[in-house]
């Protein structure tokens, strides 16, 4: 009986040992430790088996983490995230663990959290347009009294702004050199010197810079700008969790809220902005696509109807919804016949359902025929005030037997008449630009998809000669202006936009992927969250007054005029035979003054017919522009003529200029394409003064077309009637 009384004692004795009350203490780290977002935490644990308890774990607030034994009576473990923390200086610091059983032990110190400052940039929106200044709006917190913010040049060091809590700033942009991008940091700094980490501020440079901001959507308005038109941006939300889109009046910044209800449909046309409100398309859950009209404050379901691009027209069938003036008009067409294309001025491609063949519709005009008929395999509309420009297709028998050809042109039609602007050229598979300005000029694909600009009687201009390579096209039209002027992209390697006047002078304006827009006769880009106005009166290409060329015999003479030098290198002339592929003819030097200077270059040894002429301007820093493209046949006779003076108030000189007595024939028109008046005159050799009177016109633009009777090219000027 001792014997097993002295057994139990002895297994009582182990029980009691193996599961008596636990005591924690926290070795690492020690009491007033300081720590930022982690820390490493060793726990002592005495009176139990080791490394074999229930439950251990380390916590601050919220944040916990379970420990593991490691060796001795030591367990550890980290504490992350704890940047997320309040910000509280002194913090408490927990180490609890549970027995076998069940009591709990604890122990606590006090750590000190380094709570470093935090900087947050709310707006710079220019990482990418080329710019010298740049406006920053940040703020900074810091726990150790105020947050000083600075705006640090890394090349030097400099301070460039300073502010204390929040900044609002515009500064003058370091030029960086080289490919113009470059970069400031942005830091806080408490009053213990703690710092917040650097905050990049990344920015292109370009001394002549061609913007103005003109609205910036930020603060209770900050997303993204997706149109703009009647003095109003469209902003739509950042979050995809809003779906509110708001419009800002930039005359009174008054804003009109309205809800897209479902997934936004997105293409060129939607959203768009009309003059009461908005049109936009949506998904619903089941992905139905609605159309839906918001107008004066009210929504509008036109689910089945079509908007008009470039004019405020929503319609289907024979029927027009004119959203400013909330009404119904119905088109006069005959049964079986609806409506194509539209545009602002309710000039209407009609098609005829039963045989697909198309129609001119004009209120003033009627229904017309195309002339000739049009039926063709492509389907391609622009329309701009009366006219309507076709991108035609042809099909004609091949050089073989059961082959064909396709041959393409483009053609405009105003009811009556046709006018060939372009071909017929063989296998063109481009179509019309779909970006036709309203008073009436057209970009459209020419050739190998060459851009170009052309107005309603034919006067084309190459812009751009497009570069072609796997498969993919260099350049594609944005958008044209009512004033000539065109926008256009380079798609890869890398996003460019250029800016380019109906002269062919070309400029790059922006890397960046917002929109080009004209209205009211000025030119305007997005880029994000910011609108600006395109000031074009600084681009180094467009100061160039005038390039020229005639045939003086054996050699081509070649003439320009410039202002504004500044930082301008050379010119290098160079010459083609097709208009397409230039080689080097000769470098000028720039003289680089302000005032406005003339240069001339001789073409000694001209390629027999036509020569095509360009200048490649280039600036100190390796950048470069091309000039219009001017041809010259080296067998023609020289016809030129200028107008004096342009302005006009009543009257005007034609002064003709040719090498040959001929009869000139002078067409006024407008500039829809309508002939105003003509007159016939025969001139001699040389040089000879015609009068054109203007005095019963209204104020407003107008195009003179001025044809030589010896087969010369017509010369065609734009008028400004004040």
């Amino acid at each position: 009986m001792r014997i097993k009384y002295f057994f139990l004692l002895v297994a009582f004795s182990f029980c009691t040992r193996a599961f008596s009350a636990i005591t924690v203490t926290i070795t690492d780290p020690t009491q007033y430790s300081a720590f930022t977002d982690s820390i490493e935490v060793t726990v002592s644990v005495n009176g139990t088996v080791k490394y074999n308890l229930p439950y251990i774990a380390a916590k601050i607030m919220n944040e916990s983490t379970n420990l593991t034994y490691t060796s001795g009576n030591n367990f550890t473990g980290k504490l992350k995230n704890l940047q997320n923390l309040p910000w509280v200086d002194t913090l408490t610091l927990v180490a609890v663990a549970v027995g076998f059983n069940k009591d709990t032990a604890y122990d606590s110190i006090k750590i000190i959290h380094l709570i470093n400052p935090y900087v947050r940039r709310l707006y710079s929106p220019i990482n990418y347009i080329a710019v010298p200044q740049l406006r920053i709006i940040a703020t900074g917190k810091a726990y150790k009294g105020p947050c000083n913010l600075q705006i640090i040049n890394p090349k030097n060091n400099a301070v460039m702004a300073t502010g204390i809590d929040s900044i609002d700033v515009v500064i003058n942009c370091p030029n960086p050199g080289g490919t113009g991008a470059g970069y400031l940091y942005m830091v806080g700094t408490d009053t213990t010197g703690r710092k917040s980490p650097k905050l990049d501020i990344n920015y292109y440079y370009e001394q002549d810079h061609h913007y103005t901001p003109v609205f910036v959507a930020d603060g209770p308005l900050v997303g993204t700008i997706v149109d703009f038109n009647y003095n109003r941006v469209l902003i739509r939300p950042t979050s995809t969790a809003d779906s509110t889109y708001r419009i800002v009046d930039l005359s009174t910044l008054a804003v009109t809220s309205f809800r897209r209800y479902g997934r936004e449909y997105q293409d060129p046309v939607y959203p768009r902005l009309t003059k009461n409100g908005a049109v936009y398309r949506y998904y619903d859950k089941n992905n139905k696509l609605y159309t839906i009209e918001y107008n004066n404050g009210n929504y509008y379901d036109r689910r089945s109807w079509d908007m008009a691009y470039g004019s405020d027209y929503i319609y289907t069938s024979n029927i027009i919804w004119d959203i400013p003036n909330m009404k119904y008009d119905t088109v006069p067409l005959p049964a079986g016949y609806s409506i194509y294309e539209i545009n602002e001025g309710k000039t209407m491609v009609v098609r005829n359902r039963a045989d697909s063949q198309f129609y001119y519709y004009s209120p003033a005009k009627g229904l017309k025929a195309f002339s000739p008929p049009f039926k063709g395999i492509s389907s391609y509309f622009v329309l701009t005030g009366s006219t309507i420009f076709v991108d035609r297709d042809s099909i004609v028998p091949g050089s073989r037997p059961d082959t064909h050809d396709y041959w393409k042109s483009i053609d405009a039609f105003e009811g009556t008449t046709t006018r060939r602007i372009a071909g017929p050229i063989k296998n063109i598979n481009r179509e019309v630009c779909v970006f036709a300005a309203r008073e009436g000029f057209l970009g459209f694909y020419w050739s190998n998809d060459d851009i170009w600009i052309t107005d309603t009687l034919g006067n084309a201009q190459l812009i751009r000669v497009n570069e072609i390579s796997y498969d993919h096209h260099r350049y594609h039209i944005e958008r044209v202006g009512g004033d000539g002027n065109i926008t256009y992209i380079q798609e890869f390697p890398t996003l460019k936009r250029y800016y380019a006047n109906k002269n062919g002078d070309t400029v790059l304006i922006a890397t960046t992927r917002g929109k080009t827009y004209y209205y009211n006769g000025s030119w305007y880009i997005t880029d994000g969250n910011v609108l600006y106005k395109i000031t074009t009166n600084n681009v180094l290409a467009l100061n160039q007054l005038d390039f020229t060329g005639q045939n003086k015999g054996k050699i081509n003479q070649l003439n320009w005029q410039t202002t504004g030098e500044k930082n301008m290198a050379y010119f290098q002339v160079q010459r083609s035979s097709d208009g397409r592929t230039f080689t080097p003819l000769g470098i000028v030097n720039v003289t680089g003054n302000n005032s406005a200077q003339t240069y001339s270059f001789a073409d000694n040894h001209p390629l027999n017919n036509t020569n095509y002429y360009r200048l490649k301007i280039v600036d100190n820093n390796g950048k470069f522009d091309y000039s219009k493209i001017i041809s010259i046949n080296s067998n023609s006779i020289n016809f030129g003529v200028t107008l004096l003076p342009n302005p006009v108030h009543n009257s005007l000189i034609l002064q003709i200029n040719t090498t040959m007595a001929q009869k000139v024939h002078v067409e006024l028109f407008s500039v829809s394409g309508k002939l105003l008046t003509e007159k016939q005159f025969n001139v001699s050799a040389g040089a000879s003064n015609q009068p054109l009177d203007m005095h019963t016109l209204p104020a407003g633009m107008y195009m003179a077309k001025v044809t030589g009777s010896n087969k010369v090219k017509p010369v065609v000027l734009t008028i400004v009637k004040q």
